[in-house]
């Protein structure tokens, strides 16, 4: 039977899953959590009742797509792994069409359910909740990506084009790429109301431009910066006048398009009395914050020698990124809608680290394995989910928007089914 080589999880799943196979095995077994239901060195005494925990033998099928020709890893887990990368499986093995993967586990009684996370040859991911069915129980996946959804995330493109004309537009964040965090997308949280821009005596040249946009949210537990990408603006356009506001700022002068950085600090930038990293405006609990959005006002006056078209400012061509910190080089590390490059002064080093497959390569920007992302925007207002709160459990069609490149689910962000901030 084949078998998958060595690798490291997600990363290299895929290189391998169509290629030559060997009998070596998936995952190390020292890293599976011993299964001593009270601790490896705790001496049970005379006369315990060992009855407080319970034997399961438990059995796992897979929908299989290859037709036995690779394996399915199965972990075994005793809390949702979703998001925790230090959580170790209690158990790990191997199915496929052929063959259940079978195992016992020693768990105390009050344990109802465990979870099961299954890794494709494709390295996607699917997580479930198992009941426990006694002291035998059996599960299958059958939410396993199909063939042509398979497919569909190797074609899927990106930037995801937003189609709407008009204002309002909603930009939301998650701070810790590359892994995907609690993945409550709040941790910037920025709507722009207004775009203007004017010609100058019929010729279709804008003037003048300018851009309002409400900071709305911050969830981030740490110091985040906030700067803006006007995509196609070369950073050396003549300018009458540029202000953030009213507080004159030139574009970064070694970045190829027009980059600014609007908020050093954006926890000060929405609430200036804050100390600390509160989350402000995403948890209604002790540890967050209520406060009013802050303004960000950004206004630019062309000489009259330009001739810049309107559509150089369309929302496709407003690229929002975060600053989340500086590599051992000194280069900023950003979170970018998917599609968009770092700029010249971002980082790369974490390409390709925790759950991201970035690769300037294959021109792969800030999306997972799984084609899941960092950041996006939507052509509306936007209920952000609440603190902690994962936006796949509050909006159902949200990964089926963001993996299919926008195919899929255009409406997702107007259906919120789970917990949002104001609910």
């Amino acid at each position: 039977m084949n078998k998958l080589h060595h690798f490291t999880l997600p990363a290299l799943f895929t290189l391998f899953a169509w290629g030559a196979c060997s009998d070596a095995d998936v995952y190390n077994p020292e890293a599976v959590r011993p299964n001593y239901p009270l601790g490896k060195d705790i001496v049970a005494p005379e006369g315990f009742d060992w009855k407080m925990t319970s034997e399961v033998q438990l059995s796992v099928d897979v929908t299989d797509l290859y037709d036995a020709r690779y394996d399915y890893l199965i972990e075994v887990f005793p809390q949702d792994p979703t998001g925790n990368p230090d959580l170790l499986p209690m158990a790990a093995g191997y199915a496929n069409a052929g063959k259940t993967y079978k195992t016992t586990i020693v768990l105390p009684d009050t344990y109802t359910t465990v979870y099961l996370r299954q890794t494709a040859p494709d390295g996607s991911q699917t997580v479930a909740a198992c009941a426990l069915n006694g002291t035998e129980t059996h599960y299958k996946f059958d939410t396993a990506r199909t063939k042509a959804e398979m497919g569909e995330l190797r074609t899927a493109s990106y930037p995801i084009e937003i189609q709407s004309n008009a204002c309002p537009y909603t930009f939301c964040f998650e701070d810790q790429w590359p892994n995907y965090g609690d993945y409550d997308m709040n941790d910037v949280v920025l709507t722009i109301h207004t775009i203007k821009g004017n010609n100058v005596n019929g010729d279709g040249y804008l003037k003048d431009y300018k851009l309002e946009a409400y900071l709305q949210a911050v969830g981030a537990s740490k110091h985040i910066g906030l700067g803006i990408r006007f995509k196609g603006l070369k950073n050396d356009v003549h300018l009458d006048e540029f202000d953030i506001e009213d507080e004159d700022r030139e574009f970064e002068a070694n970045c190829k398009d027009a980059t600014v950085i609007i908020f050093d600090d954006v926890h000060r930038a929405i609430d200036e009395s804050c100390t600390g990293y509160p989350f402000i405006n995403t948890s209604m609990d002790e540890d967050g914050i209520t406060s009013d959005h802050r303004n960000i006002n950004i206004t630019l006056h062309f000489a009259d020698n330009e001739k810049i078209a309107p559509e150089t400012f369309n929302i496709n061509n407003i690229d929002f990124f975060l600053i989340i910190g500086t590599d051992s080089e000194g280069k900023r590390i950003e979170v970018h809608v998917p599609g968009y490059a770092p700029t010249e002064n971002g980082s790369t080093a974490l390409f390709g680290q925790g759950d991201d497959d970035s690769s300037s390569a294959k021109r792969k920007y800030y999306l997972s394995p799984d084609n899941l992302c960092w950041a996006f925007v939507v052509p509306g207002e936007f209920k952000w989910p609440t603190e902690r709160t994962q936006i796949t459990s509050v909006y159902s069609g949200f990964a089926g928007w963001v993996t299919s490149g926008g195919a899929n689910n255009s409406d997702w962000w107007k259906n919120a089914d789970g917990d949002y901030y104001g609910n």
